[in-house]
């Protein structure tokens, strides 16, 4: 409306200007500027504060992507043109991380690298911190990629993180994001987002996203979510304040599993750019897990509180951030702290040192993390990173047994009161040392690792919750991954892809595991409305051992239940997708090879194949 007013005004103003007698006076400034009107320069204000797009405070300088600073980071644009469906089908793409999945969509599922469980895997939308409310691991059919704009992941021996960042607003436009498609085994997904960066004095986004399935065991399976958010700027672009909520119930069902379930989070958070380079945080929020319907028990119905402070700050090759969180409730750490300081000197290199600590209920657990890497010589840099320490991980019990049925005439009897939730603590430390080569856009990189730890803990979700708890370990490991350009054809092709050796497998960690693709991606036309996307690759590992006992072996007394062996899992897959202005279509199919054994835990078999295709389209509205 502002425009066409505008349009208008300037219209008519021209009209009655030609009208006027022209001044028969010299001016005594020929190249003089004219003052614009204050009618036109109100105007003109008007419309140049329509088209501001405010941002939040951040501050930038945390350790580049690569293997030697142990950082992999997923745009928004790679998140449009990922060949799965959830965020542990994206995080597989990372070298070394392995899927730990109860079924298909719907089914309780995890991910690890180096072996971690309890306790070593955390998970962050916006600096608050998705806790652990039924496990020791969060549970990844409880979070979804609406409203996701970048995914960064640090891939440690001692802690494999994923921090989730909410979209952006990078243009005055309203922006709608439609993600629908069909597949076999009746899956069905959509995802849609809304983003309004000048709603209501603010900025509001809103998302949906469900995906059902029939599963290859006939297993219905779904889960269904959303995620809504405002922003409200106060002085242009250096205080914000947030409202923030998200849910997801999942639910699949499987012989043996509880049934569905429903987790909540809501956070109120406000951002300050105190100066130049500093930025502070402050939040407050509650995390809410109820369902879960367990035959002859009650369901569970819990919830946690959490608040913060995080600084962040840049004073040249430096950049710092503190992060201070308080928790509510038994089964969580009463206070963490998280450390960190990155130094970048171009001329030599960069250097990076963290330090975690928990208080769980007066047991401190404090974990350590250095690292470094050189300056390229000749394409040629070097690393190295050294961790140790411990993590606390909670132990959640199973919920009360249902109250007796009432005889006749009398009241319900109450159930008994949750048993309070324990905690332990599991050691472990690690020492990596490699080298990384970089030229002419290949960029590879090898690293070996020593793993120690005293125990090997638990996932706590139910595919391992009645498992055992293995003894420590002492393994040595060959990492290589990297990108190499194709020569000899055409622009856009590509090899890109990862492998981890150990000197022996253990509990979630197998012997090998790879990931490899062959990829394409391709612009076209000046104006570049026309983009190719192709992929062809494997993701596999060797035999992985579970902590579940296996009933065929025989017990010895005083010793721990040898765990099952999972066998080979090997997964070809492929996507095309196509951009034509801003519609994409894809089809993707994954396990193509017709392989009838995946599975990650007993009688957990996955989709023996299966397709999937759909749209993306942004609309700007």
């Amino acid at each position: 409306m502002k425009m066409l007013l505008a349009t208008a005004f300037l219209a008519v103003a021209s009209g009655a200007a030609a009208q006027q007698r022209p001044d028969t006076l010299v001016a005594p400034d020929s190249v003089g500027v004219s003052p614009i009107p204050a009618e036109l320069a109100g105007i003109a204000q008007a419309l140049a504060d329509s088209a501001r797009v405010h941002t939040l405070p951040q501050i930038d300088g945390r350790p580049r992507a690569g293997a030697d600073t142990e950082v992999w980071i997923f745009e928004r644009s790679d998140l449009l043109a990922m060949k799965g469906l959830s965020l542990a089908d994206l995080l597989a793409e990372v070298p070394g991380v392995t899927r730990l999945r109860g079924g298909d969509y719907g089914a309780p599922e995890a991910v690890t690298a180096y072996g971690l469980a309890g306790g070593g895997v955390r998970v962050f939308w916006d600096g608050f911190e998705q806790i652990t409310l039924d496990g020791a691991v969060p549970d990844f059919a409880h979070i979804g990629l609406g409203g996701v704009e970048r995914v960064r992941v640090e891939r440690h021996p001692g802690e494999l993180r994923i921090e989730l960042v909410g979209l952006r607003d990078e243009d005055p436009r309203a922006m709608s994001l439609v993600e629908a498609g069909t597949g076999d085994y009746g899956t069905n997904f959509f995802t849609g987002t809304f983003l309004h960066p000048r709603a209501v004095g603010g900025s509001f986004g809103l998302a949906l996203d469900r995906i059902d399935t029939d599963g290859p065991n006939g297993e219905d399976g779904s889960r269904t979510g959303g995620w809504i958010r405002y922003h409200r700027f106060f002085g242009g672009d250096g205080l914000a304040l947030t409202a923030e909520a998200r849910r997801m119930k999942s639910t699949a069902a499987i012989t043996g599993y509880p049934g569905e379930s429903t987790r909540v989070d809501w956070v109120v958070r406000g951002r300050w750019l105190a100066a130049p380079g500093l930025s502070l945080q402050a939040f407050t929020g509650r995390s809410g897990l109820d369902g879960y319907d367990r035959t002859g028990r009650v369901p569970v119905d819990r919830d946690r509180r959490q608040h913060g402070l995080i600084a962040d700050l840049a004073r040249g090759p430096v950049h710092a951030e503190a992060a201070l969180r308080l928790f509510g409730g038994p089964a969580v750490p009463s206070r963490s702290l998280d450390l960190s300081a990155t130094a970048d000197l171009p001329e030599l290199g960069g250097a990076r040192a963290a330090v975690s600590s928990e208080s769980w209920g007066g047991d401190i657990a404090t974990f350590s993390r250095i690292g470094a890497w050189t300056r390229p010589l000749a394409g040629l840099s070097l690393f190295a990173s050294r961790e140790s320490g411990s993590r606390g991980l909670a132990l959640y019990p199973l919920p009360p047994l249902d109250p007796p049925t009432p005889k006749p005439g009398e009241d319900p009897a109450e159930p008994d009161p949750e048993p309070e939730p324990g905690h332990r603590r599991a050691e472990r430390s690690a020492v990596r040392l490699g080298a990384r080569f970089a030229w002419r856009g290949a960029d590879v990189s090898a690293a070996r690792v020593t793993l120690d730890t005293d125990s090997l803990p638990l996932l706590g979700l139910p595919m391992d919750r009645e498992g055992i708890v293995l003894p420590g370990i002492a393994r040595t490991g060959l990492e290589l991954s990297g990108r190499v350009p194709l020569p000899l054809v055409p622009e856009g092709f590509a090899v890109t892809g990862g492998l981890t050796v150990w000197n022996e497998g253990a509990r979630y960690l197998p012997k090998r595991s790879y990931v490899g693709y062959f990829v394409f991606h391709r612009q076209y036309k000046e104006s570049g409305n026309i983009e190719v996307w192709g992929r062809l690759g494997v993701e596999g590992r060797g035999p992985m051992a579970v902590p579940v006992g296996d009933p065929t072996i025989p017990v010895t007394v005083g010793q721990p239940p040898e765990p099952v062996v999972q066998p080979f899992y090997q997964s070809w897959h492929a996507l095309v997708q196509v951009r034509v202005v801003a519609l994409r279509v894809f089809v993707a199919w994954e396990n193509f090879s017709v392989r009838r054994n995946n599975q990650d835990f007993p009688g957990r078999v996955l989709p023996i194949f299966r397709s999937h295709y759909g749209v993306r389209w942004m609309l700007w509205n």
